[in-house]
Order: structure tokens, then sequence, then C-alpha cells
């Protein structure tokens, strides 16, 4: 915060008293503690307020802003964590794919990445970390193809930047049956072995006359890698001697469903009701969950003639207990959402929840709903409802928390590929789950986000923006 302070002034050509004084302070004392001694996050917000109001800044300053206060409350280490968890949560995606070189141990030439996994029938991957490596959307493209199998190891010390950056990095292949992410959790105070900090892939396929093949790839720079062939043995021995097996390893996922029929929606459904009952649940979504919307409301916004009467039945069922889930049990409810998300909720009456199955609801629902959530949010104290602030988004992806049970993840696909199959994944790592949990409570909905009041308020504003499409 020293550097922010200190720089401000010499860019607005004022000491820190004068600045002191052009931000509303009695003296510079205030401003020389924000500085130098620990601060509550109200006095930071103030700051943070003082200057926006002040001066006017550009995005890229406000950034610089809202950075050196993050840093300022969490320390740069953890508020490095904390970046890379706000792009997580905003589905910024991996960096754009370069082109990678490698050359052959035994002849002296290269070949392109790409090039040589194009040519690969049913290629199997083994990669040791890395994740500075811009190749992230080429191996989705890869695993499109369902013969191809990637299993990704890593060695980690705690939910540090790496690991955040880490998990950005592969979200996306996390749908897909062919991927799977390993973790071994290191002791906190030990040192990571040398040999895990390794960036490497091992690659195994048959050639046109069903031989098996197998090469390592040693990367050794952002774009640039080694490359030798092995034989089977070679293979053996290499793993062996990195330790790299699924036994030694705690899987990140620990489940990949598909839900192909009509039916399977009450299934999918059935499934997160259980997960919700009784524990305390993160919701973090760009809008409200199906969970929230008064039972009578859903169903009669389920289509005539789509579900037979017995399915509406069950169906029925579900929807109270979910409803029942977040209005009535005492374990706190933490639900964060995007606010222009909310917004455009309200103006069409289609959340990102919305099947083929579900009309939109109508302007008099929509506000219902909107004036439902503000009055129990206001009401309970174990429903904890926010709206993010300008500048903070959610990805058209729903992250959920269920206390330590697992984390969803799934993609925004509203009709739930019904007649597709509907990919989600839940995360079980307890550090990863725990650390989502605090992050929630301590950081998202507090310094991202506005107070359960405001948000109550904004609710509300926006109902009446909804009835206004009558």
């Amino acid at each position: 915060m020293r550097q922010y302070v200190t720089s401000l002034a010499a860019q607005k050509g004022l000491s820190i008293k004068a600045l002191s004084e052009k931000l509303g302070y009695r003296s510079r004392t205030s401003l020389v503690r924000l500085m130098d001694q620990p601060v509550t996050e109200k006095t930071l917000e103030d700051f943070s307020m003082r200057v926006i109001r002040e001066f006017s800044l550009t995005e890229k300053e406000a950034e610089v802003l809202y950075q050196a206060t993050v840093d300022k409350r969490f320390g740069p280490e953890r508020a490095a964590t904390l970046t890379e968890m706000l792009r997580l949560v905003a589905g910024e995606e991996a960096s754009e794919d370069e082109e990678i070189l490698l050359e052959d141990w035994e002849n002296g030439k290269t070949v392109s990445l790409s090039a040589l996994l194009a040519g690969m029938k049913a290629p199997q991957l083994l990669i040791l970390n890395s994740f500075r490596i811009p190749m992230y959307r080429m191996l989705e493209g890869l695993l499109k193809k369902p013969e191809v199998r990637i299993s990704h190891f890593t060695a980690a010390q705690g939910m540090d930047k790496r690991v955040t950056k880490a998990l950005r990095q592969v979200t996306p292949l996390l749908f897909y049956t062919g991927y799977e992410f390993f973790f071994h959790r290191l002791p906190e105070s030990g040192a990571m072995p040398g040999i895990w900090q390794s960036d490497l892939m091992l690659v195994s396929w048959q050639d046109e006359g069903g031989e098996e093949r197998h090469v390592v790839i040693m990367f050794d720079g952002l774009c640039h890698g080694r490359l030798t062939v092995l034989s089977r043995e070679d293979r053996d021995r290499l793993r062996w001697m990195l330790n790299l097996w699924e036994d030694s390893f705690v899987p990140l996922k620990n489940r990949y469903d598909s839900y192909e029929d009509k039916e399977d929606y009450l299934t999918y459904m059935r499934r997160y009701t259980e997960l919700e009952k009784n524990r305390e649940v993160y919701m973090l979504r760009p809008d409200p969950s199906i969970s929230f919307i008064p039972v009578d409301t859903l169903v009669s916004a389920l289509r005539q003639g789509v579900f037979p009467p017995e399915v509406l039945k069950s169906a029925r069922m579900v929807f109270e207990q979910r409803n029942r889930n977040i209005y009535q049990k005492k374990q706190d409810t933490w639900l964060l959402m995007d606010t222009d998300a909310v917004r455009r909720f309200a103006q069409s009456g289609k959340t990102t929840e919305h099947f083929w199955g579900l009309r939109p609801f109508t302007p008099r629902e929509t506000a219902d709903i909107l004036r439902l959530m503000a009055r129990e949010g206001r009401a309970r104290e174990s429903l904890h409802i926010h709206l993010l602030k300008p500048g903070f988004r959610t990805a058209r992806t729903e992250m959920v928390c269920y206390g330590e049970a697992g984390m969803l993840i799934a993609p925004d696909q509203t009709d739930y590929h019904l007649e597709n199959g509907c990919p989600d994944v839940i995360l079980t790592d307890k550090l990863l789950l725990s650390s989502f949990r605090r992050l929630m409570r301590e950081f998202f909905c507090f310094s991202c986000a506005f107070s359960r009041e405001e948000t109550a308020d904004r609710l509300e504003a926006l109902a009446e923006e909804a009835e206004r499409r009558e």
C-alpha cells in the first residue's frame, strides 16, 4: 500500500500531506497509518471510495487500486492466489496456444508438438505439471476424440497461486471423460521433490502397423521441449522413477455423469437435492437457481405435453424439497450472483438454468421470484444472497460447494443436454473445498459483492424493472 500511495502522490504532483487533504483526511496521519499499519477492510474500502471520488480513474488504474487494497488486506502471496481465483470464477480462458517446437535427441530435427500429436492414432498422454505451456486448447481439441486419454499429475503443498492458476487452465478439460487430474498433497512445511517440479509429457500410441510407440518430452521453455523415443521397458522404468501412478495420487474429480433421457432430469435434480440437504451450501452462479423459485411457479412453467403426469408429480416433490433446502433448513446457504446476469433474467424471464421443458417466466412471475429472494435474504440469518459489484463477474458456469461432500462444476448448458448427455464434475479435494468455502465467506461475498441489505434493495428494483415488461 505504501508503494501505491507514494506512486499516486507522485503521479498527481502532490506531497503525502497534500494528498491527504485532497482525499478529505483531517491529517496525513490517517494516510501514513494506512500505508504502514494493519487496517480494517472498512478503512480500505473508505480509502478506495475517496480515490475514486477525487480522481477519474481509467479501468487500468482502477485495477491497480483494487490490487493494492487486496495486497494490503491479505498480503501479497495470498492476494495473488485470490486474483487467480477471481479469474477462475470469471471464466477467464487459458492463454492462446502457441507453436511448441520439440528437438529430437536422436537426430536433432525439430517437430512441432501439434504436428506430432496430430499424426497419432488414439494417443495416451501422461502429463506432469506443464501448466505454463501454451497447449491447453490443443489438448481440449484432442479430447473431443473419445479414444484419447490424458492423465495429468501435479504435487501441491497448499491452495496457492500455482494450484489456482492450474485449475483455471484445466477446468475446460474436466468435462471430458478422457481427462483425469491427480493431486499429490505434500506437507506444507516440506520441500517439493525436484523431480516433481518438472514439466514433462509421456506419449504412447500405436503406429499404422499396430505396434506400440512411446516418446517422452521434457519442456525446457514455454514453447520448446526435448523429445526422445522410449521402449516399453524405458517407459515403465520412467513411470516407476517418477512414481506417477493413480494410487499414489488423489483424483481431483471422482465422478462424471451423462444424462440422456427426459426422466434423467429428475435423476439429476434428486442427486443434488440430496447433496443440498442438511449441509452448508455455497453457490456461485450467474443468476437465480431453480432451487430459489417457488414450487407453484416452476410447475406452472413446465411446458404442457412435454412431461407425462407421473413425471410432473415426481418433479413437484423434488422442487418442494429443494425449496425447503433453501428457505427452511438451519445450515447456511451462500448465493453469489452476477448483477448483469440477474438483470438479464429480469428482462427476459429466463435463467441460465432454463431447459427446453420450461417456458420463460412471465413478468409478474419474474418480479415475484426476485421479491421473494429479497425478502428471504433480509429475514433469514442462514441465507446469504449477494450480487457482485461492478467490475466483477462470474462465468456462465455453475460452481456449488456442498460442505465437505464435494463441489459441482457444470458448464452453461441450459437444456442440460438431456438428449446428448449433460456432463457434470464433482471435485472432492478437501483443501480445495475448504479454500473455496473460506473465500466465499471472507472474500467474494464481502470484498467483491454488495451487502445483503444492498442486494435486497437491488433485487427489489429489478423486480420493478421486470414488471415494466408487461
